[in-house]
């Protein structure tokens, strides 16, 4: 799996995850942007949540330098912790 995917993906659970805290109120959204579009339109929340690293991550050949392919190994593990930190607070609530 490369690493663009692998980006995507976690930003997608985590997408998930945030919309499951909310709704079991467990958690408050703590980015005012992300905030707005969630209260005002979820289908929007994950349009913007999921579109903007992917127009990113198409972006990126253009770019083609090399320490950007680093940045994006760096992405992938704040998207782990965040995604562990996730469920750090959702799994106590199913268990």
């Amino acid at each position: 799996m490369n690493t663009a995917t692998m980006i995507f993906l976690l930003c997608a659970v985590d997408a998930i995850l945030t919309t499951a805290g909310l709704s079991l109120h467990l958690i408050e959204e703590g980015n005012p942007l992300m905030n707005y579009l969630i209260e005002w339109n979820v289908g929007l929340f994950f349009l913007v949540k999921l579109g903007l690293p992917m127009l990113l991550l198409l972006l990126i050949p253009l770019v083609n330098k090399n320490w950007i392919y680093h940045l994006m190994n760096v992405t992938v593990v704040l998207y782990v912790f965040i995604n562990i930190y996730h469920l750090a607070w959702i799994l106590p609530y199913f268990l």
